[in-house]
């Protein structure tokens, strides 16, 4: 499951206004999580290259992509007044219409019992059939569209938006959203050489080619034209994350399945086959998930008897039983993947979708 590292370059001990001046690799898609097929944001340059860590983005460069980045936050940042009570409850009234219109549309397509179907509190904050609410916090502030006021709901729960008073405080319309999922979706493929020095040691990548990819999602981000410094910044900060959970996920994958090939094949204990098993990884997996394997004995136990209940009887072909012990650990580890802001976005946009609210020519609401 290992992707090949390429050969780590040199360190450019001149620091970082040194500049790459080969080619541009061609576009590859590689293995990983299935991405949303995005075309590119209106007035990005036509860029089919992708990043390499040899490919160093020089003070300059980044210069002007910090410019046209910070000069887009003004909008989102700005100060907001308190609307007046009589346009409050016009705006309410009109939360609670759209409430009800997706009820509507949820109704008929999962035959909901009305008893069941809140639509006519919009306040709720846990999670609710809608999946989104609105904030009493900032619903009735000055010019905010109704994609805006839009929060969706989540469960009391570290890893769903752990991040969610952030989330909730980003004011951006449904446009910038939409190229906050295109440009997630770009640097997922466009600095994908990240994976490999993070799977095969993150302490070196942090410490010698993490500036390199910052600067790459940077250049990436300008080419967007409505997302601003910090989106660019947070959408990069939480594929480092997302891509941590994934390979401590392979980890898993590989670890339950030397341990069930020792346990099958010699007979040995849970505690002896683990023991055997951890030197023949590396060190930096040890690192992902070396406090779980030893620190949570009745857990990591549980979660291997679970991947074992999920091979059929019989089966002994070891592609075969890789595949069931893959399927069960993403089950499980699933549940531990944290939602990101690129999956609250997708949620807005999915509900503004749904309640046709994107109309450029609608002005916001204000005094």
């Amino acid at each position: 499951m290992t992707t090949p590292v390429r050969s780590v370059p040199p360190i450019d001990r001149a620091g970082s206004s040194a500049s790459w001046a080969g080619e541009k690799r061609r576009k590859t898609v590689g293995e990983g999580p299935p991405q949303v097929q995005e075309e590119q944001g209106v007035g990005q340059e036509p860029d089919e290259s992708v990043f390499s860590a040899e490919d160093v983005i020089d003070r300059g460069e980044l210069s002007l992509c910090y410019d046209q980045l910070y000069r887009r936050e003004s909008f989102f940042n700005e100060p907001r007044s308190r609307m007046r009570d009589e346009d409050t409850e016009h705006v309410y009234k009109r939360l609670c219409s759209l409430r009800y219109r997706d009820y509507k549309i949820l109704k008929v397509e999962q035959d909901w019992d009305p008893t069941d179907c809140p639509w006519d509190s919009p306040f709720e904050p846990g999670p609710s059939i809608f999946g989104w609410t609105y904030d009493p916090e900032t619903f009735n502030l000055n010019g905010l569209d109704d994609y805006q006021r839009i929060v969706p709901t989540r469960v009391q729960d570290f890893y769903e938006y752990p991040q969610y008073d952030a989330y909730r405080f980003t004011f951006s319309d449904q446009r910038t959203d939409e190229e906050y999922v295109k440009y997630y979706n770009e640097i997922s493929k466009k600095i994908k050489w990240v994976e490999e020095y993070m799977r095969r040691d993150k302490q070196e990548f942090e410490l010698k080619f993490e500036r390199t990819s910052h600067r790459q999602s940077m250049k990436i981000a300008k080419g967007f034209p409505h997302l601003s410094m910090t989106l660019a910044q947070r959408g990069y900060e939480e594929y480092l994350l997302d891509l941590a959970w994934k390979l401590s996920t392979q980890d898993y994958v590989r670890v339950y399945f030397e341990v069930w090939d020792r346990v099958s094949k010699n007979e040995m204990s849970f505690e002896d086959a683990l023991k055997s098993a951890l030197p023949v990884f590396g060190y930096s997996c040890n690192c992902r998930i070396m406090g779980q394997l030893l620190g949570y004995h009745n857990l990591v136990l549980e979660e291997f008897e679970t991947c074992k209940a999920q091979i059929p009887e019989g089966v002994a072909d070891k592609d075969e039983v890789l595949k069931h012990i893959t399927d069960a650990v993403y089950k499980i580890k699933s549940a531990e993947r944290p939602k990101l802001y690129l999956d609250y976005v997708k949620k807005k946009i999915e509900v503004a979708q749904r309640l046709h609210l994107y109309d450029p020519e609608v002005p916001r609401d204000s005094c």
